[in-house]
Formats: C-alpha cells, sequence, structure tokens
C-alpha cells in the first residue's frame, strides 16, 4: 500500500472502512470492476492479435485509449 498514490490510499481505505451493512454495495462493485477488467482483456485480445504482436506499450495504450473511450472524432476538423 506504501507504493500506492495518496488517491489511491484513500479509495482502499474506505473501501476497507466500509461497515459490513454495506455488503451488497461491496458485491455490486466487485462485479463491475470485474466485468470492466474482463471487457479491457477482450479489446487487448482483438487489439493484440499474431498480426500485430510487435506493438509497443504506448501504441497498445493509445489504442486501448480510443477503444475505450465514447468520445468520436471530429472528422471534418480533422480533414481541413
Amino acid at each position: 500500500m506504501k507504493n500506492l498514490q495518496p488517491k489511491d490510499q484513500l479509495i482502499i481505505k474506505t473501501w476497507n472502512a466500509l461497515p459490513v451493512t454495506y455488503h451488497t454495495l461491496q458485491r455490486v462493485s466487485i462485479a463491475v470492476f470485474k466485468y470492466t477488467c474482463e471487457q479491457s482483456f477482450s479489446h487487448i485480445k482483438n487489439i493484440k492479435s499474431n498480426l500485430r504482436s510487435r506493438l509497443t506499450d504506448e501504441s497498445l495504450y493509445a489504442c486501448m485509449k480510443l477503444n475505450l473511450t465514447k468520445d468520436q472524432p471530429d472528422y471534418k476538423a480533422i480533414s481541413s
């Protein structure tokens, strides 16, 4: 826990301080977290295939960021 950023430490401390009465909230949060992780790994698997196995970490990060964001590029502005 010493290696974490202060914001991350606060999140973990808050999570551990939740009373037992919030066990349903904890279960739902864990389920959402697991779903998000599985979705991310599926995207990585699609991006980094055998044909694209030489991607650098920076390129893979950029592809993941593009794949997971809801923002759409402004094609008219880019093309002008």
